[in-house]
């Protein structure tokens, strides 16, 4: 991958997170997200309130998960530099970051898409939002093992200007430990385990900004690098 296509990967993925932004903030008014405790009403009450804003966000959110994919793809075309051309973990690392990020926010997009698209009962309108959260925060385990193949390529890079430093590897695997608690949000619907708790949406929306960071900056050291 040449330095230009590298670059034009790495601001895919930052114009992913911005659009992600202005879909969940002021469009979607999901952050922070629905009370799980709120009843069937309630709920409908927000969708009623603000169909076309929901409808405009849920459409911004399915264009941010097709513009994360090229980022993935940076990712693993710095792992196979470090791994060789076919890496199996490179191919791993895309298709979990596909499964992680980019199948979760487009499923989550088109719930709440179709809760707002017609005048459904109160329970629909619920029932179609908790499926989008679900879907938006529960697939832990494509998250973690993404971030712990990143951490093996770069234990495994021997090279003496390595593409990622070697404390990247540690805050990966660290990081992937942090969408963990994710799992829980089915078993509470109040406290620090539910939906809009200190554990599932502040640490996890937290612990992926800072991995992007992360991520982004070692990158783009990698694209000064290029010819």
């Amino acid at each position: 991958m040449s330095s230009s296509s590298l670059r034009l990967c790495i601001w895919s993925g930052i114009v992913a997170c911005f659009v992600l932004g202005v879909a969940l903030w002021p469009l979607l008014q999901f952050v922070p997200p629905p009370k799980p405790s709120a009843s069937a009403t309630e709920i409908a009450a927000m969708y009623r309130n603000n169909g076309l804003g929901i409808l405009l966000g849920s459409t911004l959110m399915l264009a941010s998960a097709s513009l994360y994919a090229p980022f993935y793809a940076a990712i693993s075309a710095e792992m196979e530099r470090m791994e060789g051309v076919g890496s199996p973990l490179a191919k791993a690392q895309m298709l979990l970051g596909m499964l992680a990020v980019c199948v979760p926010i487009s499923v989550a997009a088109d719930a709440w898409m179709i809760a707002a698209f017609r005048d459904h009962s109160d329970e629909t309108i619920q029932t179609l939002n908790d499926f989008g959260w679900f879907l938006f925060f529960t697939p832990v385990m494509p998250g973690l093992l993404n971030a712990l193949t990143i951490a093996v390529a770069i234990f495994r890079d021997k090279s003496p200007n390595p593409t990622f430093p070697r404390w990247v590897a540690f805050a990966n695997i660290w990081i992937g430990i942090l969408f963990l608690p994710g799992a829980m949000l089915a078993f509470f619907k109040v406290g620090p385990f539910a939906l809009d708790g200190i554990f599932v949406f502040w640490l996890g929306t937290g612990a992926f900004v800072v991995w992007f960071v992360i991520m982004t900056r070692c990158l783009l050291r990698a694209a000064n690098t290029r010819t």
